[in-house]
C-alpha cells in the first residue's frame, strides 16, 4: 500500500499514539480532502483587521469560537453527556467539567462547548436556548443577576416585566427558591411565546436557559459560606425544576469544597462530570497552526533549517498548565509580526515560554507608578 517494489513511498501515512490521536488525525485529513475537492469553504475564518486571533491570558470567547481548535473531540463528549443526563426523566441536566489550573475549561466552556450546545437541533427537545454565563465572586447573585440581563440571555424579558434592573434583580434571587425562580420562569415564557409567534408554530414550543457557572472555585473562596449555598440552592432548583441546563467549570484542587455541598453532589450524582485533560499532541499542533492558517491576510510560521517555529512551540507546551503559556507567546508573537507586517511569525521573536511571560509581567509593571510599585511584594 505504502511502498513500490524498489521501497519508495507512493503514499502518505501518519503515526497516532492514541485513540484520540488516531480522532483527531482522521478529522484534519477528511478536512483536508473534502476542501480540495471543493465540499468545503477555504475561504476567510479569521479577519485580521479584527485583531488577533489569539486571546493571550483571557479566555476564549464565543466571538472567538471560530479560531478555537484542538479541543473538538472534548467538546462533543461534554455535549454528549449533557444530552443524555437532560434527555433521562430520572436524571438532571447537569455537567461538572472538572480539571487543574491552566486546563482550558473557560475557554472550552465559553468559545465550544456553550455555542455547540445551544445550536439548532443538539438538545432537540428545546426550541430555543437562552444563555447565561456568570463567574461568582463576593456577590454570586449580583453575578448571576448581570449575566441573565445580557441580550443573549433574557434581558429582554426581564425588562418588560418587574425586575427592571439587574440590582432588582439580584435582590430577589437572594430570597425564598419559589418565589426567586418566578420571574426568570416568566421570562422563559415570554420567550417561547415570541418565539412561537415570530416562527407561526402552531403551539408554544421549549425555551430553556443555558447557564454556566465559570471558576465556580470562586464561590468557595471569594463568596461568604452562607450565600453561597444559599445561591447553589437556587441554581440546584433551576434545575431540579428543568428550567435550565447548568455547567459548572471546577479547578481540580476545589473538588473537596464542591464535595461539602449537599446540593451538588446531588446534582453531580444525578447528571455528569466531564474530566478535562491537557490536550494531546496532535490537538497541541491544531491549537498552534490552525488558527494561523485561517488567517486572512495570510500569516504564516517561519521555517528555519527545515523544522517550523509552530513545531518548536508545539514541543515546547507540553505540560499540565502550558496552555496559557502558549497563547500568551502566541499573542506576543503575533503582536511583533503587526509591528513589521510581513505576515511571518518569525523566530527571533521568541524567546521561550518562560521569557514571554516575564516580558509581559515587566511590561505590566510598567504602565504602574510608583506608589502602586512600593505596594507590591
Amino acid at each position: 500500500w505504502f511502498r513500490n517494489k524498489q521501497g519508495e513511498f507512493i503514499a502518505a501515512f501518519q503515526n497516532y499514539a492514541t485513540v484520540d490521536d488516531f480522532s483527531a488525525k482522521l478529522d484534519d485529513c477528511l478536512r483536508q480532502w473534502l476542501a480540495r475537492r471543493g465540499y468545503l469553504s477555504q475561504g476567510l475564518v479569521w479577519d485580521r483587521l479584527r485583531g488577533s486571533p489569539f486571546p493571550g491570558l483571557s479566555a476564549f470567547e464565543a466571538d472567538r469560537g471560530r479560531v478555537f481548535f484542538g479541543r473538538d473531540l472534548a467538546i462533543a463528549q461534554a455535549v454528549n453527556r449533557l444530552r443524555e443526563a437532560g434527555a433521562d426523566p430520572k436524571r438532571l441536566p447537569f455537567l461538572l467539567v472538572i480539571g487543574p489550573s491552566g486546563s482550558g475549561k473557560s475557554s472550552l466552556l465559553r468559545a465550544g462547548l456553550m455555542p455547540r450546545l445551544t445550536l439548532p437541533g443538539a438538545i432537540p427537545e428545546i426550541d430555543l436556548w437562552r444563555t447565561a454565563i456568570a463567574a461568582p465572586g463576593p456577590d454570586p447573585f449580583a453575578s448571576l443577576a448581570e449575566s441573565l440581563f445580557a441580550d443573549k440571555a433574557l434581558g429582554a424579558e426581564l425588562r418588560q416585566g418587574a425586575f427592571r434592573t439587574k440590582e432588582i434583580l439580584a435582590k430577589q434571587l437572594t430570597g425564598d427558591v419559589d418565589i426567586a425562580i418566578a420571574p426568570l420562569r416568566e421570562a422563559l415564557d415570554k420567550a417561547a411565546q415570541s418565539r412561537k409567534e415570530h416562527a407561526k408554530y402552531e403551539s408554544v414550543r421549549p425555551a430553556r436557559l443555558a447557564l454556566a457557572i465559570d471558576q465556580a472555585e470562586r464561590l468557595f473562596v471569594e463568596a461568604d459560606a452562607d450565600v453561597a449555598k444559599a445561591f447553589v440552592r437556587l441554581v440546584a432548583e433551576l434545575v431540579r425544576r428543568r428550567l435550565a441546563y447548568l455547567v459548572f467549570t471546577l479547578r481540580s484542587d476545589a473538588y473537596a469544597r464542591f464535595q461539602a455541598s449537599e446540593d451538588l453532589v446531588a446534582l453531580r450524582e444525578a447528571g455528569e462530570t466531564f474530566d478535562l485533560v491537557p490536550p494531546t499532541s496532535a490537538e497541541l499542533e491544531e491549537i498552534v497552526t490552525r488558527p494561523v492558517a485561517a488567517c486572512q491576510p495570510p500569516l504564516a510560521f517561519e521555517q528555519q533549517g527545515g523544522s517550523s517555529l509552530s513545531a518548536q512551540l508545539v514541543a515546547d507546551a507540553k505540560g499540565g498548565d502550558a496552555l496559557p503559556l502558549l497563547q500568551m507567546t502566541l499573542s506576543r508573537l503575533y503582536a511583533a509580526e503587526a509591528a513589521r507586517g510581513d505576515g511571518v511569525l518569525r523566530f527571533t521573536d521568541y524567546r521561550g515560554m518562560d521569557a514571554a511571560v516575564t516580558e509581559t509581567a515587566n511590561e505590566a509593571l510598567g504602565t504602574l507608578n510608583d506608589a502602586a510599585k512600593a505596594e507590591l511584594p
